[in-house]
């Protein structure tokens, strides 16, 4: 007796073997794309501009106050980012009682030169916050100063 199989049923077995044996390509392995160096992207900075931006972004500056509407915005820890980013720990204080939150945005030296290795003017433009009564995008200018440990703000 010899067993019969149907056209459909064929080409399903065939689909299905060809599937299985060929398979999808394999990924890589995640070991083997964490084990490849991390391209480095020459910095844009030149001179005592890139000494500049290596201090400000492994230092990190704190209680800096903006004023906002009558209510004082406190960047209680603000840090920079190589990538032309910020990010900050921030306060609203309206009275005496303390809302905190967060806020983020990019950053820029005025004119892309730094006055010296410890000195910039710089642009922030606020991007992201769930400060309440805030909204992005906002900007404002501030004067970045290295000393010792930290980096002192003021405004320009």
């Amino acid at each position: 007796m010899r067993t019969r199989i149907s056209p459909p049923l064929l080409f399903l077995l065939l689909l299905t073997s060809a599937l299985t044996l060929g398979g999808c390509p394999k990924e890589q392995s995640a070991s083997a794309s964490a084990e490849q160096e991390p391209v480095v992207q020459p910095s844009r900075f030149h001179g005592v501009t890139d000494k500049f931006v290596d201090g400000l972004c492994n230092l990190k500056a704190y209680a800096h106050t903006v004023d906002d509407s009558g209510a004082a915005v406190v960047y209680d820890e603000l840090s920079f980012n190589e990538d032309g980013s910020f990010s900050a720990s921030t306060s609203i204080r309206l009275g005496e009682e303390p809302f905190t939150c967060t806020e983020s945005g990019t950053w820029a030296i005025d004119d892309d030169r730094a006055d010296g290795s410890k000195s910039a003017a710089l642009t922030l433009e606020m991007t992201t916050t769930n400060c309440a009564g805030r909204s992005a995008p906002s900007s404002f200018r501030i004067r970045a100063q290295l000393q010792d440990d930290e980096i002192q703000l003021s405004d320009i």
